[in-house]
């Protein structure tokens, strides 16, 4: 998940090193977003604004482009073959 409260760049990226790291076959990157009903919806915690949150997105698909993933959903990523094999 990225795009939490108060998080840098440096921070997520490190989060998608850390999954990286452990070898899995798929990686779920989702944004936070704020469930209207929700407590944090009612008091938002600080979150990056716009722009902070589409620069985490860019450099963690970049990145998880590197690591092998292939993105086959929005927020869905896989290493080949399964990447083919879930479209």
């Amino acid at each position: 998940m990225y795009a939490l409260p108060e998080q840098t760049l440096e921070e997520a990226l490190t989060d998608v090193r850390i999954a990286c790291g452990l070898k899995p076959a798929h990686i779920s990157h989702y944004q936070l977003t704020l469930e209207p009903g929700t407590v944090f919806h009612a008091r938002p915690p600080p979150l990056p604004d716009e722009d902070a949150a589409f620069a985490i997105l860019r450099d963690c698909q970049q990145l998880l482009a590197a690591e092998g993933f292939e993105q086959y959903e929005v927020s869905a990523y896989a290493r080949p073959p399964r990447a083919a094999a879930t479209i």
